[in-house]
């Protein structure tokens, strides 16, 4: 889901998802058209951006380029994360960027000032949710004032999202489905499949669980995993 945003002065002054301007669905592409789409929407250029920032740590952009050239030899343009932000705003823009004015973000981080910063409340508990991000899949801040204090995070073996992408796969349905089933959820009984449902995790203390992302598989005992654009039985409608 490529996307830029323009902020000035703490302002959102413009936002949009590449797929809209590529129309490309959940499209993976360098956002260029966004960026592009930002700077003119607010009468800039490259040379009065102050600072880029980009959604992840730099050691785990460099380690997603180091698998890249492995498994894409004749890859060379991205030799650095820094040359690889840089090389999207000159590919957007046509001018360059100084190496300075790039910044990374941690993951979890970004989604929780995104969240925080426009929340209009003065202190706030920030938490974040995803199938995952550098190895994490949430991230709990105390929010006050500017300021984010890290209070946890939830590895990626125990992302709830995981959970979900595993269990509607026997739906039929693949990551970014995910709503498809909520609209069917209430077709069906919950309750049919809840003590299955509940060998998956365990509740720990003080908030904690812990999540068996193996034991998914038991959901074979109970129903035929369905096969894209086949009806759907009532056993699909209470597993949604």
């Amino acid at each position: 889901d490529a996307a830029a945003v323009l902020v000035r002065d703490g302002k959102v002054l413009a936002a949009v998802e590449e797929e809209r301007l590529n129309r490309i669905k959940h499209t993976n592409k360098a956002p260029l058209n966004a960026i592009r789409f930002c700077l003119e929407r607010a009468g800039l250029q490259a040379k009065d951006l102050d600072a880029v920032a980009f959604y992840a740590t730099e050691p785990y952009v460099q380690r997603v380029l180091q698998t890249l050239q492995l498994n894409r030899p004749g890859l060379k343009e991205f030799l650095t994360p820094r040359s690889m932000v840089q090389s999207m705003v000159r590919r957007a823009t046509g001018a360059e960027i100084d190496a300075a004015k790039v910044h990374f973000v941690d993951h979890h981080w970004a989604h929780a000032v995104s969240a925080y910063a426009q929340s209009g409340f003065d202190s706030a508990l920030v938490m974040t949710l995803d199938g995952q991000g550098e190895g994490v899949s949430g991230a709990a801040y105390d929010g006050r004032g500017a300021e984010l204090k890290l209070l946890r995070r939830i590895p990626e073996q125990h992302s709830l999202g995981y959970l979900y992408r595993d269990v509607i796969k026997f739906l039929g349905y693949e990551m970014f489905d995910e709503y498809k089933v909520m609209g069917m959820a209430p077709y069906g009984d919950p309750a049919k499949y809840r003590a299955l449902f509940k060998t998956f995790y365990e509740l720990l203390p003080d908030g904690e669980y812990r999540l068996h992302l193996d034991r998914v598989f038991s959901l074979f005992r109970v129903a035929k995993p369905r096969r894209k654009g086949e009806a759907f039985t009532k056993e699909h409608q209470d597993l949604a």
